[in-house]
């Protein structure tokens, strides 16, 4: 269920304009407290949260996929490792389209998409404040640098 984190990353990588997300958060309510749950039953292993992280969003992508572009579910499908969004395009207007897409794709399902960070100023001015990444919250993009990020462990210009 959980995708290749290689893959993720090298398509990560593919092209000049990047961003990242992550989704979280219970009714999308990102200010909510976390839930905490203790497991009842020993499960071997213990890796089924990612797994069932990948579930929800695959699943929310495959029911709403008739109301949104093909790119928006394709982005949830293949370029999410476990709750982290990476994905590179040629151009920010394709960027700004699937950053908005995904985040109305998301709230179909009860998910936030926040903490989003590009390398286009133009992605981020789109961006509500609330959900920019904290490193660019109180930049101003029209005059200051955009910061440099790490994308999984590796560093990109984004």
């Amino acid at each position: 269920m959980t995708n290749a984190l290689a893959g993720v990353l090298c398509r990560f990588w593919m092209e000049k304009l990047a961003f990242m997300c992550d989704v979280w958060w219970s009714d999308g309510d990102y200010q909510q407290p976390v839930h905490h749950y203790r497991m009842k039953v020993y499960l071997f292993g213990a890796a089924s949260s990612p797994v069932c992280a990948n579930y929800g969003l695959k699943k929310t992508a495959t029911a709403h996929k008739d109301k949104y572009v093909e790119a928006a579910t394709n982005f949830v499908h293949s370029d999410f490792y476990i709750v982290h969004g990476l994905l590179s395009v040629p151009k920010s207007a394709e960027a700004v389209d699937l950053v908005i897409q995904t985040r109305v794709l998301c709230k179909e399902g009860k998910l936030h998409l926040h903490n989003i960070v590009s390398n286009s100023r133009k992605v981020m001015q789109a961006v509500p404040m609330e959900d920019r990444a904290k490193s660019v919250k109180e930049l101003n993009l029209l005059h200051d640098e955009l910061p440099i990020e790490r994308a999984l462990g590796p560093h990109r210009c984004i």
